[in-house]
């Protein structure tokens, strides 16, 4: 009877934990991983972005800045979105700094989202460069509204990357 209770307790506690990770990892798009957030009230985008080769330097690119409207912010827009993310279950354990091996052609870059009127959890009211996405060379994170950064995936994603850095280097 004992070795009977010790499996029960065994599978509630592996069904909890399934739960659990599953809950977690579910597939959420921007607008629910902020939430509060109306993405519709977003004047602007201020990008950063940089592609590797021999003869340029990181810190070369000035960040752009896509204007409300605009083709390239309608563009971003329209893929950010429609597509939904995965919180990565390596944000559980602690993280330390990032770094690459650059090969050329390698890219980054990071969406900054100016977004208005957005009711914090406190009941204030702000404006501001709220919702943050970033790719590091392959790896997707976005940053929490108490600014932590949290590791997500999606779906296809190194074509996904791929085409927003188009998107970029086309508004450049």
């Amino acid at each position: 009877m004992k070795k009977k209770s010790k499996q029960i307790a065994a599978l509630l506690l592996l069904l909890i934990v399934t739960a659990v990770v599953i809950i977690y990892r579910r597939p959420m798009t921007l607008e629910e991983l902020y939430p509060n957030v109306d993405l519709s009230c977003c004047e602007s985008i201020r990008v950063y972005h940089h592609v590797h080769t021999k003869n340029h330097k990181l810190d070369d690119e000035p960040p752009v800045v896509l204007l409300k409207g605009s083709e390239p912010f309608c563009a971003v827009m329209e893929e950010v979105r429609t597509r939904t993310f995965r919180k990565s279950l390596w944000n559980l354990l602690p993280s330390g700094g990032k770094s690459h091996a650059l090969r050329e052609g390698d890219f980054k870059w990071e969406l900054i989202f100016r977004v208005d009127d957005v009711t914090f959890p406190d009941g204030s009211i702000g404006s501001g460069d709220i919702v943050q996405l970033k790719n590091f060379y392959g790896t997707l994170e976005y940053f929490s509204l108490d600014g932590r950064s949290v590791r997500c995936s999606t779906e296809h994603q190194e074509e996904w990357l791929e085409k927003i850095q188009s998107i970029l280097s086309a508004a450049q």
